[in-house]
């Protein structure tokens, strides 16, 4: 049996070494219903596999197929991960997938390029053979024919009809015809497939996807659901870790676990097949997810991954991410396949390298929301963060937090802590701000992490810029669970004093700062901070329009007006006026001694929109 060849029982490899043994005239075996050999026309030749053949004293021409045995290309060794955008033209994508993946192949199979269903079924049988999977149409591609003809199959499977695709002569050609349910027997018949996975009806293309991901790692053939039958419904499916996955040198039939919802993930499934031994990686926007399946079937043969993604952001499914880590190759060669995101291969980097904010919490903030307690350590006048210790803190603020989550969403606690205080003496730079040292708040960033408190770090500049003050927070920024926030009220010009005058940040400001922080968390494999911005005056956020919000940042305004519920509500409305338009999410405080009284989480949780972060001050 070819060393390509791949099959999840080993009666599989049997039945397709007998009937290519058929092929070749050495056994006779009666091939499943449904499944024909055509006629070849014979003049159908590609001149690049002929031979010279000595007949007597003549000699002449015929094809003769060098057998395949090294199948699969390495990866190259680079230094730096490579990214490849393979777009999002079927026939084009397959091609590419197949010519960085495959060296030759005892078998190829092709499949038609619009009708999802039957490439589902096309892309569940190249996986069991260990073949490329190739999208052709009823015109002919050069490409495609192209590849078939570097390829060099023994053997080509088309999976129903309508393909125009010229062979070189010595592949032998068998074709999948009939109805849908027809070709699926058929296949399942050729694969001795006893169980199948149902293919809903009308189902949509990630769907599909997900479908065959479950057949190929459960060792199961696929039947589709006509119109008025029982519509299935399917659970997000991966590998169940290295044992269950599919790729490599051996297809297991383990059963894949349900994963959890897709609602945070803008409707694309986990699905995604292959070990990533190999250091090859394809992605492939969920959007078009049956372009995913030659994907799939590389990985399958060749030890690399495959996977959908949230074409939008591929970070959204955290699982991805763990199974790229988790791999010894390491993503060396990714490909991203359909609409994909500008900021993929930074988005890549980060996945593949990155810690998650806190152990199984992923690379993005939210939807989730934050509970905080604000202030600074030690000083309790500025706030309840200050009226005891780090330990004593973290209780609190899980016991403050623990009501948020009453409308389902996961809640975290959080520590908002004043980094530099605002300060009515100049100091000796001058700045009117003390600024706390790294040494001082590290403590705090320490037991935050230990018991899955997020930090976020406030600055108060005075007359300095913000961005100056950052900086001189990147020793704890460089921590996944730390963000940043900027406190506007506390921005002085250099005539202005704090208590005088309400301060205001510029957008110019504010951009720097998140440009510089979202370049430092592309720079060093961090994930997604919180960007927070303080405000409960329209003046102090000027032209906020203009305000950037870059992807590595998860950026929210907060409420800080205080008072009597009424005035919340009045300062509320006038922070979140247009709040549909923006690209930032917006949080809430309370206040215990100045608030009047102070609201109650079910107060909080009847906002509109719904704050993502609460503080307590």
């Amino acid at each position: 049996m070819p060393s390509n060849r791949r099959a999840p029982r080993a009666a599989i490899g049997l039945v397709v070494a007998l009937l290519l043994s058929a092929c070749a005239g050495d056994v006779g075996i009666a091939p499943p219903e449904g499944f024909t050999t055509p006629t070849i026309d014979p003049e159908i030749l590609d001149a690049g596999f002929d031979l010279p053949v000595e007949t007597g004293a003549t000699t002449t021409t015929a094809p003769v197929r060098t057998a395949c045995e090294a199948p699969i290309l390495t990866v190259a060794a680079e230094e730096d991960r490579t990214f490849d955008r393979l777009g999002s033209d079927p026939t084009a994508t397959s091609v590419a997938v197949s010519a960085s993946t495959f060296a030759c192949t005892e078998d190829v199979v092709v499949a038609p390029a619009d009708d999802p269903v039957r490439a589902t079924l096309a892309g569940r049988l190249a996986v069991a053979i260990g073949a490329p999977l190739l999208f052709g149409g009823p015109e002919a591609d050069e490409a495609l024919e192209a590849e078939v003809a570097r390829l060099a199959p023994s053997t080509a499977f088309f999976v129903g009809g309508g393909l125009d695709v010229t062979l070189p002569r010595f592949t032998e050609l068998r074709e999948f015809a009939g109805s849908d349910a027809d070709i699926a027997a058929a296949i399942d018949e050729l694969l001795s497939l006893s169980d199948a996975v149902d293919l809903p009806a009308e189902a949509s293309e990630a769907e599909l996807v997900v479908a065959a991901v479950e057949a190929m790692i459960s060792g199961r053939g696929l039947v589709p659901i006509g119109g008025g039958g029982t519509t299935t419904t399917l659970p997000d499916v991966a590998p169940g870790g290295a044992a269950g996955s599919v790729g490599g040198d051996t297809t297991t039939t383990s059963a894949p676990e349900p994963e959890p919802t897709e609602d945070d993930r803008d409707g694309v499934p986990l699905a995604y097949v292959g070990t990533g031994q190999s250091g090859r990686v394809w992605l492939t926007a969920g959007s078009d997810a049956v372009l995913g399946l030659p994907t799939m079937a590389a990985a399958a043969a060749s030890g690399g991954l495959a996977a959908l993604v949230d074409g939008a952001d591929l970070r959204t499914i955290p699982e991805i991410g763990r199974a790229i880590q988790g791999s010894a190759g390491g993503a060396a060669e990714v490909f991203l396949v359909g609409e994909m995101t500008e900021d993929a291969e930074w988005q890549v980097d980060m996945i593949a390298d990155a810690p998650e904010i806190f152990p199984g919490a992923g690379w993005l903030l939210f939807p989730r929301r934050l509970v905080a307690l604000y202030g600074h350590p030690g000083a309790a006048v500025l706030g309840v963060l200050g009226e005891q210790g780090p330990e004593a803190s973290v209780e609190l603020a899980r016991r403050l937090a623990a009501p948020y989550g009453a409308d389902g969403v996961e809640v975290w606690p959080a520590f908002e802590i004043i980094a530099t205080i605002a300060s009515s003496a100049a100091g000796a730079d001058g700045d009117y701000s003390d600024e706390a040292t790294v040494d001082y708040l590290r403590p705090w960033v320490d037991v935050a992490k230990e018991a899955g408190i997020y930090v976020i770090l406030d600055l108060q500049p005075g007359r300095t810029d913000f961005l100056t003050q950052a900086k001189r927070y990147e020793e704890l920024l460089l921590e996944p669970h730390v963000g940043l926030a900027l406190d506007p009220e506390w921005r002085l010009e250099p005539d202005q004093f704090h208590l005088r005058q309400i301060g205001a940040v510029q957008p110019e400001e504010v951009n720097t700062v998140s440009e510089w922080l979202s370049g430092f968390v592309r720079d060093n494999d961090l994930p997604q901070k919180m960007f927070l911005l303080h405000q409960f005056r329209m003046d102090m956020l000027p032209n906020r329009d203009r305000i950037e919000t870059p992807a590595e940042l998860a950026t929210v305004i907060q409420m800080d007006g205080q008072g009597a519920l009424p005035v919340k509500y009045d300062t509320w409305g006038v922070i979140t006026r247009g709040w549909e338009d923006f690209g930032w999410q917006y949080g809430w405080k309370n206040f215990f001694d100045e608030d009047s009284p102070t609201p109650t989480p079910e107060i909080v949780l009847d906002l509109t929109p719904l704050p993502v972060l609460v503080s307590y001050q």
